[in-house]
């Protein structure tokens, strides 16, 4: 077994592709440790208020979820922060995943919503009042949204 220091809270944690590292989201810190594969703490990034989920686009870019700053921030592979997108009015965000260009995410209070073209769009509806975490099915057709309060996932269209 072996252990590796992070910050206070780590959260959910994702994997980079491209630079091979492992990221991970200290909730009480407002930062990600960037971790090598050995374990080795590589940086500190600094966050938003409270990060939570973290999503990896597949190229070059760590999006991170910052639940009570109600931010979705961009970083580069080398950690510097290339856009910071207000997720307000809608509850704070949560979980988010990156499919075909755009991320997807969910609040708190049920919206979903998805950043593209530097752009943060909403779904027209809530789909429920305590929603927690998003996820692509193998088909990347549907979203599925957990809810915490209802004891139930809800699958809903890009």
């Amino acid at each position: 077994m072996q252990t590796s220091p992070v910050g206070s809270g780590p959260y959910f944690m994702a994997y980079n592709g491209l630079t091979q590292t492992i990221w991970v989201a200290n909730r009480n810190s407002a930062n990600v440790t960037v971790l090598n594969q050995t374990g080795i703490p590589v940086t500190t990034i600094s966050t938003g208020a409270e990060p939570q989920f973290l999503a990896w686009d597949g190229g070059t870019n760590m999006w991170v979820s910052c639940y009570s700053s109600q931010l979705v921030e961009q970083f580069s592979s080398s950690g510097v922060l290339e856009a910071s997108y207000a997720i307000t009015g809608h509850g704070q965000p949560s979980g988010i995943a990156f499919e075909g260009g755009a991320l997807y995410g969910v609040t708190q209070n049920g919206r979903v919503f998805s950043i593209f073209s530097g752009l943060v769009h909403y779904s027209s509806g809530a789909i429920g009042d305590n929603n927690y975490d998003i996820a692509f099915d193998q088909n990347h057709s549907s979203l599925w949204v957990t809810d915490l309060n209802q004891g139930i996932v809800v699958r809903v269209s890009p």
